[in-house]
């Protein structure tokens, strides 16, 4: 069975997102509302802190994917 899952304000977190990846089926979708990449709350310093890296996976997501951008 397909299932849609919907979580919101990641902040860059590449272990966050690579977890979401790792969650989804073949045929499963993702939403995600508020903060992907990170607006205030990221460091750079931090090894976690990765939105370029999210970007970059996100040109060949193989999945049915929604941004709301916003909270």
């Amino acid at each position: 069975m397909k299932k849609l899952i919907v979580t919101a304000d990641l902040h860059g977190s590449y272990s966050s997102w690579l977890t979401l990846k790792n969650l989804l089926g073949p045929l499963d979708e993702l939403v995600i509302a508020g903060d992907l990449f990170d607006t205030k709350y990221g460091n750079f310093t931090h090894i976690d802190f990765q939105p370029e890296s999210i970007k970059k996976d996100l040109n060949n997501f193989n999945h049915r994917f929604y941004y709301v951008y916003g909270n």
